[in-house]
């Protein structure tokens, strides 16, 4: 199962396709989360990260899925976080999630300005600073309402929640994945460095180490899913 993050789709996941083991050995689902890439915008919908979750629950339980593995990505980490707390998986890679407050990068820029100044022209600011990578593209899927919610609720739920200390104490297979450029920059690096939680650096890359550099990200996967501690085909 691959989740996206904040602003993204399952685009983001879109190279996983080149690799022939990921074709042999999982069902491999991609996830567009309510009001990102071709799912639904309801204006009734809370945007809320637990909310994100129960939706996320519910598809698993339509579909009949009784065995997973998550691999999620930024503001899909702390999705995924309440997903594995619900319900048994076989392992969490979680890529940049948020753990702290002091993650919240993006999602606290756009929370702090109000949704009237995002709205009104923050959201299209946004848009053209992202122009040039393809993050751009899923962007432009989702609107200013749901960035603006979403960012919100993960900011709120890394102030409240103790989502590092959660994660830590997971209890399942798990691996932790930092774009090398990243290193040093998050104070949550400190905390699980001396936990045992395997944690990979994909080098030349930063946040969206899957687009940045997909070979060494996807070699890293096949490298821990290949362990037989970990790895089941699905």
């Amino acid at each position: 199962m691959l989740i996206h993050g904040l602003g993204s789709s399952s685009r983001v996941y879109s190279n996983i396709s080149k690799y022939d083991f990921f074709r042999k050995n999982f069902n491999v689902l991609f996830i567009d989360l309510v009001g990102y890439g071709n799912s639904d915008k309801p204006m009734e919908f809370d945007y809320s990260i637990k909310s994100q979750a129960l939706a996320c629950l519910h598809l698993i339980d339509y579909l009949g899925i009784n065995s997973t593995h998550i691999i999620a990505h930024s503001m899909g980490g702390v999705v995924a976080q309440y997903i594995c707390e619900s319900i048994k998986v076989k392992s969490f890679i979680n890529c940049e999630g948020n753990l702290t407050l002091d993650d919240c990068k993006l999602s606290a820029s756009i929370y702090n300005v109000g949704f009237e100044v995002f709205n009104r022209g923050g959201f299209k600011f946004l848009k053209n600073k992202y122009r040039t990578i393809p993050f751009y593209e899923s962007l432009c899927m989702t609107n200013a309402y749901v960035m603006y919610e979403s960012s919100k609720s993960l900011v709120e739920v890394c102030k409240t929640d103790n989502i590092l200390e959660r994660f830590i104490k997971l209890d399942t297979g798990k691996m932790y994945v930092y774009g090398e450029r990243n290193l040093g920059k998050r104070k949550s690096q400190d905390y699980l460095r001396d936990t045992g939680i395997a944690i990979k650096h994909i080098k030349d890359s930063g946040h969206n180490m899957i687009e940045e550099n997909p070979y060494n990200f996807y070699k890293t996967l096949i490298e821990y899913f290949s362990d037989a501690n970990s790895f089941e085909a699905l």
